[in-house]
C-alpha cells in the first residue's frame, strides 16, 4: 500500500559503447530531449576505422539527424572502387 509509482524519471538511459551504434543511439536520445549516459571501456580511439560501408538506411538515419554530409566528406572518395573478387587460386586454369 506504501509503495509510489513513478511518474518521472531523472536517470538517464546507460548507453553501452562508443562505436557508432552506441554515439548515433545517444544522439537520437539527446534529438528527442533524453538524457543518456554514454560508457566507454577503451581510453583512445582504435586505429583502424570501424566502418566501410555505410547501407542506405542509416544514411536516411544520419540525414535525418544532420550529419550525412559531414560523415560523407569524412569518408573514402567516391571515386575509389570497392570491388572484391573471390577466388579458390591464382592459376590460369578455369574451374571445371
Amino acid at each position: 500500500m506504501g509503495s509510489k509509482i513513478a511518474t518521472e524519471h531523472d536517470a538517464p538511459v546507460p548507453v553501452a559503447g562508443a562505436g557508432p551504434a552506441g554515439l548515433l543511439l545517444a544522439l537520437q536520445l539527446a534529438k528527442n530531449g533524453i538524457w543518456s549516459l554514454l560508457a566507454e571501456r577503451n581510453l583512445d580511439s582504435t586505429k583502424w576505422p570501424k566502418m566501410d560501408i555505410t547501407h542506405c538506411r542509416s544514411m536516411e538515419l544520419l540525414s535525418r539527424l544532420g550529419i550525412a554530409d559531414d560523415l560523407r566528406a569524412q569518408g573514402v572518395p567516391q571515386h575509389y572502387s570497392f570491388d572484391v573478387l573471390f577466388s579458390t587460386g591464382l592459376s590460369e586454369r578455369g574451374a571445371h
